[in-house]
């Protein structure tokens, strides 16, 4: 077999970086336990209005700036998800360019980087909550939600039993009335953030499963609402402890990155974390905030979502892309996944893993384009794994983005992360850094 272009990983860390002003007094003084994931930063101001559990950590934009060869004027994110690193770059004073295709994530990030006017902010609040003790019909309102939403639900099931749709139907009619879009988008993130905790349903990375004892659980209209009060004050509480953010510019684009990313204007430095190979369905996982917050009304519009994203899972029937030429490591995979072809559990997930790198590799020649000199690009992905073989994420593209034209400066690991129950459920999956440029 050929020599791997990725070099072995890379035992150093990274040097701290210095700290914005700005940006350490939002990050306070917490330290990561791991890069590639969130922990313990889902609860900064602002990053912690939803509940994201799939986000990176935003010492990696602010590593990203410090390590930088070129002044750092604009960053781009094509996987936008909970905006971390729009987010970040703007408490650093960078510019950010997002790209996201799920709508709800992409209108999160915009709440979460807008600019408010709080005398009216607070005035809107007043309004909603007022508005949260008006009677609505929840048929009328989700009427066009899959069958199992509301009670009585199909088959004995419901996730929202119909005290607790109430309120949430009085809430959806408010902020479809909201004229200010800046407004409706920040509601709409309070009341995405609510559904959970609302519903009977808990969320796992697969998708969601009921509630142990569900059937006797119960949220009162008022408990309702008071959560609404709360998780507003507390947004508001934020927008003004950090309205002195404003001052870089960040644009937010709905949009598929594969079919978006050659509109993107020319950027220093890119920091991204895509999904990974493991056919985990992230537009699935958020499928309560797209169909309860009106998103999605038909399957059809469900399908066209999923289908537009990238090809990491095998939930929706797609076409998939031939296997990129310039892997060694992804040919000896592929053969490795046909020789066990017989116990993967979906005919299709050999074709998806081929598929997954082409679409990656094409990303990153077309971002390369883009690239100012001296510019880099740091993609945090991780490993996965089907019926024993491993899917080496970094490595497969550190080998694409080399035949692409890119010089892999650093390879690092930032954690371990467990394999599925059917793959024996331990922390043998690595997640690594991969530093372009």
């Amino acid at each position: 077999m050929q020599r791997s272009d990725a070099p072995p990983l890379d035992t150093e860390p990274l040097r701290e970086a210095p700290t914005h002003s700005l940006s350490k007094r939002w990050m306070g003084g917490y330290a990561p336990i791991h890069l590639g994931t969130n922990h313990r930063s889902a609860s900064l101001p602002i990053a912690d209005w939803y509940r994201f559990k799939e986000a990176f950590n935003p010492e990696v934009i602010r590593q990203a700036i410090s390590e930088s060869r070129r002044p750092v004027r604009r960053c781009v994110d094509p996987f936008g998800g909970a905006g971390t690193t729009a987010l970040t770059c703007q408490m650093l004073g960078v510019a950010c360019h997002t790209i996201e295709v799920n709508p709800f994530l992409a209108d999160l990030i915009r709440a979460k980087t807008e600019q408010y006017d709080t005398a009216f902010l607070k005035s809107a609040i007043d309004e909603f909550s007022a508005a949260l003790h008006s009677t609505v019909d929840p048929e009328a309102v989700f009427g066009g939600c899959p069958e199992t939403f509301i009670e009585p639900g199909k088959n004995n099931r419901w996730i929202f039993n119909r005290e607790a749709a109430g309120v949430l139907a009085s809430a959806r009619t408010a902020i479809d009335q909201q004229r200010d879009p800046k407004i409706k988008r920040l509601f709409l993130t309070a009341m995405g953030s609510m559904l959970p905790f609302a519903s009977n349903v808990v969320i796992n990375g697969k998708g969601r499963r009921y509630r142990p004892n569900w059937e006797r659980r119960s949220i009162s209209a008022d408990r309702l609402r008071s959560e609404f009060s709360t998780r507003l004050m507390k947004y508001l509480s934020d927008i003004e402890s950090f309205k002195d953010r404003h001052a870089a510019h960040i644009e937010v684009l709905n949009d598929d990155a594969r079919a978006a990313i050659g509109s993107i204007p020319e950027f220093d430095l890119a920091v991204f974390s895509p999904p990974y190979p493991n056919s985990f369905d992230y537009t699935d996982v958020y499928n309560l905030e797209l169909w309860m917050l009106g998103y999605l009304s038909s399957r059809r519009e469900n399908h066209v979502l999923r289908s537009r994203t990238l090809a990491s899972h095998v939930q929706v029937i797609r076409s998939f892309a031939p296997p990129p030429e310039g892997s060694p490591t992804l040919e000896t995979t592929i053969r490795a996944l046909r020789g066990v072809e017989e116990r993967l559990w979906h005919s299709k997930l050999i074709d998806m893993i081929g598929a997954y790198f082409a679409e990656l590799r094409d990303l990153l020649s077309q971002m390369r384009q883009r690239l100012r000199s001296n510019g880099k690009i740091w993609i945090i992905v991780g490993n996965s794994r089907y019926a024993g073989v491993e899917i080496r994420s970094s490595v497969i593209l550190g080998e694409l983005a080399a035949a692409v034209g890119y010089k892999i400066e650093r390879h690092i690991n930032t954690r371990d992360m467990r394999s599925s129950p059917q793959q024996g459920g331990q922390k043998n999956l690595s997640e690594n850094l991969l530093i372009l440029s």
